[in-house]
């Protein structure tokens, strides 16, 4: 099992691939890297989906000649895969939507696969026939999507080596439900094959919160990645209730493909926590615990929105006399938020406070591509000695209010 979690881990679902990640391995460059070092394309730090660890300067549209604007990998010895991981800083805009992957053939860059019109979302997975090399890039960036069509910006881009396993099945996403409101969601998850077997059947089994469901029985065929025929099938658990502001850790995982011991175990099992997006009243207080309507801490509330969203206006009342807050925070691009699904922190005279240390942690509050948010009465102070924001509004963050 690869899928590590948090709480409210949202990218965690696409963790899971064709065998093993081998972009740590290697040496990232580019043709310049920006807010992070180039090493944050590989440092296996997924981030949260509306918070960028680091971008490429382009323009607008980025230019499409070859070798202009590129990310490379260099590894020590040759490698053979046939699978990338894209995971997005937003799902709105300075979105990579394609894009070319060349390989270094020892005098000259040759083109291997081009792949567009990927979706705008917080993670994509691209599959391409099997390359060798010890050389590695993606060139003639593609934006096409909505919003800034330059500086894409990433979490973390994995890549995977290709399957070598006969039958080799596992589950690879969570299709649903995301960004959804309490009550009654169908649980889909999807099932991949990773071998180079075609996998006529398998048996795929789940639990919620710890406690075992009936295994479904998956009928096939699934094909292999690259074959005619789709390498995937999404599967529906069934029915769910969802109760407000609760987590729910799902796991599912598959065995016997094709009724084989499925010989590499390691990517079979995808463990996401999840709860449902916030609607109502809530309190932010130091002295209470995270249960309920009440988060301890700045960093709590901010989590448990960004990565599950909003389905209706919220407000979060700090109790006063609580603080200070002595806390760096970040709220992305959230989603369900609009002009009538608003966010107001009501801050009632509390501080929040950070001493940053360098310029990659200078904000104390920052808001990524963040609309529709107010703060009331709320100090923001920055305390660090060399380095301090007390703000920073970024990615086009609108629609934002500060009052005292």
């Amino acid at each position: 099992m690869r899928a590590g979690f948090s709480l409210f881990a949202f990218m965690v679902f696409n963790q899971i691939s064709a065998q093993i990640n081998i972009a740590p391995n290697a040496v990232v460059s580019a043709s310049n890297c920006s807010t992070g070092p180039c090493s944050a394309f590989n440092d296996q730090n997924y981030g949260v989906c509306g918070t960028q660890l680091v971008w490429v300067s382009t323009s607008s549209p980025p230019a499409s000649a070859p070798g202009v604007n590129w990310i490379e990998w260099t590894w020590p010895n040759t490698e053979s895969f046939d699978e990338m991981v894209i995971h997005h800083a937003s799902a709105t805009a300075r979105f990579l939507t394609g894009a070319t992957i060349q390989f270094w053939d020892g005098t000259t860059w040759q083109n291997h696969h081009t792949f567009s019109n990927l979706t705008m979302q917080c993670i994509n997975s691209i599959t391409f026939p099997r390359l060798t090399t010890n050389r590695m890039r993606i060139t003639s960036f593609q934006m096409t999507g909505t919003g800034q069509t330059s500086n894409p910006n990433f979490r973390e881009i994995e890549i995977f080596s290709a399957p070598t396993s006969p039958n080799d099945a596992g589950v690879s996403m969570l299709v649903a439900p995301s960004a959804f409101c309490p009550g009654i969601e169908d649980i889909v998850v999807r099932v991949q094959n990773f071998g180079v077997n075609v996998i006529n059947f398998v048996t795929l089994n789940w639990r919620v919160n710890g406690v075992l469901q009936p295994s479904v029985f998956v009928p096939g065929p699934i094909d292999t990645i690259g074959g005619t025929n789709p390498f995937f099938i999404n599967v529906n658990l069934g029915p769910w209730t969802f109760a407000a502001n609760t987590p729910y850790t799902i796991e599912a995982w598959t065995s016997l493909p094709n009724a084989q011991i499925d010989t590499n175990t390691f990517n079979d099992t995808l463990t996401r926590t999840i709860g449902a997006a916030l609607s109502g009243t809530f309190t932010i207080n130091a002295f209470a615990p995270t249960i309920g309507t009440n988060f301890s801490t700045f960093t709590e509330f901010a989590d448990f929105v960004n990565n599950n969203g909003i389905c209706g206006p919220v407000v979060a009342n700090v109790v006063p006399g609580t603080g200070p807050y002595l806390e760096r925070i970040v709220f992305g691009d959230i989603q369900g938020s609009s002009a009538t699904n608003t966010i107001t922190i009501n801050g009632n005279g509390n501080t929040l406070a950070f001493a940053g240390t360098s310029t990659t942690d200078w904000a104390t509050l920052t808001l990524n591509g963040t609309d529709y948010m107010s703060i009331d009465s709320l100090t923001i102070a920055a305390t660090g000695v060399a380095n301090g924001l007390t703000m920073m509004l970024t990615n086009g963050a609108d629609h934002n209010n500060f009052t005292r």
